[in-house]
């Protein structure tokens, strides 16, 4: 009789968990509303987002003398585009609202060609949202980023078009089974005092006639460098054994992020490699400059020129989850 009981037991178990996993007992409602929104209702409301695309070239450039921001967002209700004169808020110039077509690509188009100039995009989901109290997220497509060294990491992106010399360089094509692969930390390289590097830490550290960085990996008869994420990212965590924005950090008494895997933007290279610092500023700008673009190619370009390959290591589920504007 008990192990009867145990079988009905399991098998409408197996029924319940079955209903669940296909969706057939769950709905979706609108936090402050009472209205229950049927799983019909919600996908007349909202598109799949799986079935936009488009082949426009997303992020900001310089064509036929005009400037052009664009971004994917097809899930939003209005975007701002915020120009600023410095990384500062208070140098914000120009605040422009953005059209979006049918593919869900926001964008504006000015009649003039700009430089050394910052920005960021504010997005509404909502048409009750308040845009003054919305972030400033970065461009996901900047080409170069300012980070300032904080909790929240506020950021903004570079406004960035400037050619670079490769000199016919190109990548290293081999073969898979001839790769002998080293892994490595750009400022882990150079960092230590036995590296005797003028800049020590640092892209350009990296690749000086030294004890250390790419003398001794030439040493190690490698063909191949695998960088630990190059790419900016969240270099500062939250206070140790405090709370932030209803996270705790019992893990980092640090409070650094040292190995990269907190990005922020996938295409700007990390500005931190560029400051020449011994130790991380805390409350200073990084990257205003954007001299960090030239000196991640000034590092690629010297690896090849010694027949070294140069493999970068991106993992696009790692975000910065402190940071506001991301």
């Amino acid at each position: 009789m008990k192990i009867t009981i145990s079988y009905l037991y399991l098998i409408f178990s197996v029924l319940i968990i079955q209903s669940t996993l296909y969706g057939e007992d769950l709905y979706i409602y609108k936090e402050n509303e009472t209205i229950i929104l049927e799983k019909s209702e919600v996908k007349e409301e909202v598109k799949n987002l799986d079935e936009y695309y488009s082949t426009k070239r997303l992020g900001s450039f310089c064509y036929e003398n005009k400037t052009t921001f664009r971004l994917f967002a097809p899930n939003a209700n209005v975007v701002k585009l915020l120009l600023y004169k410095d990384p500062s808020d208070s140098s914000l110039y120009n605040e422009i609202e953005l059209t979006k077509d049918n593919d869900g690509v926001w964008e504006t188009i000015l009649d003039n060609e700009i430089q050394s100039v910052y920005y960021g995009y504010k997005v509404s989901h909502s048409i009750e949202d308040n845009f003054d109290s919305l972030p400033l997220c970065v461009d996901p497509y900047s080409k170069a980023v300012a980070s300032y060294a904080d909790y929240y990491n506020p950021r903004k992106s570079i406004f960035y078009s400037k050619d670079y010399d490769w000199e016919d360089d190109t990548w290293i094509q081999q073969n898979w089974r001839d790769l002998i692969i080293y892994e490595m930390h750009i400022r882990d390289m150079s960092a230590h005092p036995s590296a005797e590097a003028e800049n020590p830490g640092t892209y350009k550290g990296l690749i000086e006639n030294s004890y250390g960085g790419i003398n001794y990996i030439k040493e190690l008869g490698v063909n191949t460098v695998e960088l630990l994420p190059a790419m900016e990212f969240g270099n500062v965590e939250i206070p140790f054994e405090d709370s932030l924005n209803g996270r705790y950090n019992t893990w980092n008494p640090y409070e650094r992020n040292h190995w990269g895997y907190m990005t922020t933007a996938f295409f700007a290279p990390s500005s931190y490699y560029s400051e020449n610092w011994k130790e991380m500023k805390r409350n200073e700008w990084m990257g205003k400059d954007a001299r960090q673009v030239n000196d991640l190619k000034d590092m690629v370009k010297s690896f090849h020129s010694e027949g070294i390959a140069v493999i970068m290591d991106v993992v696009y589920n790692h975000l910065s989850e402190y940071e506001i504007g991301n």
